[in-house]
């Protein structure tokens, strides 16, 4: 699957943990995004993404992780997963589905006409 420059995607992922005995879903998310969308490259910047956000504190512990007290304490605080060990992050998995395209808007011809005027300065100045 893939989108052209001139195509916006409307992205649903999900971040699974597939750690055997720790399985679960970790976090939800839509996007917009006008860039290709190739499977690895996208699994890729969403699971970066989810790593960067863990500091955030916006992402709960897992119910069936409560339960069992992974990742332990140094990884979580109040019921907010604040990382994960090193050697598990190998667990993470990102799925997705394209919901949409939609074709880009074109610059309207009043915002085109400062381009080229502009363009045209930095050539007499230039």
């Amino acid at each position: 699957m893939s989108t052209t420059g001139e195509m916006l995607a409307h992205v649903r992922y999900t971040i699974l943990f597939v750690k055997l005995g720790y399985e679960a879903e970790l976090a939800k998310c839509e996007i917009l995004t006008t860039s290709e969308i190739d499977p690895p490259t996208f699994s890729s910047q969403a699971i970066a993404t989810f790593i960067r956000a863990l500091e955030s504190g916006q992402t709960r512990v897992p119910h069936e992780w409560e339960q069992i007290n992974y990742p332990g304490t140094i990884y979580r605080e109040r019921g907010i997963l604040k990382g994960l060990p090193e050697q598990d992050k190998l667990y993470l998995r990102a799925t997705y589905e394209v919901l949409n395209y939609y074709p880009r808007e074109s610059v309207d011809k009043y915002s085109e006409q400062q381009i080229r005027a502009l363009q045209s300065l930095c050539l007499k100045l230039g």
